[in-house]
């Protein structure tokens, strides 16, 4: 199942651990696409298939792509994107997350971590929210603190 395409101004991406946190994330994802001005890129609203791997698959991952493909995939629509949403909910990044966070910031595309990363490096390239409220709060005020690409 695809993300309905909303008439929108703006992009983005939703990444974290879908073994630990996919719940937190699909709920983020509902919030944002209920202000009709966000369009999620990825991550498909779905339902993950192999809970205990080390790379989550979800329903709608194509069943003949390679865990490269699917990653390239997400990667692609960070690249797209205009900004990058991270769920960190323990403070804790996996390395996915780590390579996701790394290439949105080798394309100048804002980082917002809904939660606190406990790394003081990493700390430097996001902008760190209590919660997703905080975030639709930034949506709804016509994205003040998002910085253009």
């Amino acid at each position: 199942m695809m993300n309905e395409i909303v008439n929108t101004s703006r992009t983005t991406v939703i990444s974290g651990s879908f073994r630990r946190n996919y719940s937190n994330i699909i709920k983020l994802l509902k919030m944002i696409t209920c202000t009709k001005k966000i369009t999620v890129l990825s991550p498909a609203e779905s339902r993950v298939i192999n809970s205990n791997a080390d790379f989550v698959l979800l329903e709608s991952d194509s069943k003949e792509a390679s865990i490269k493909e699917i990653e390239d995939k997400h990667l692609d629509a960070i690249k797209q994107a205009d900004f990058l949403v991270v769920s960190v909910p323990d403070g804790k990044l996996g390395y996915s997350t780590l390579i996701e966070m790394g290439f949105a910031i080798a394309f100048d595309k804002p980082i917002y971590c809904i939660g606190e990363v406990h790394d003081t490096m990493i700390s430097q390239y996001v902008t760190t929210l209590s919660e997703g409220r905080d975030l639709i709060n930034i949506i709804e005020n016509d994205f003040s603190g998002i910085r253009e690409k």
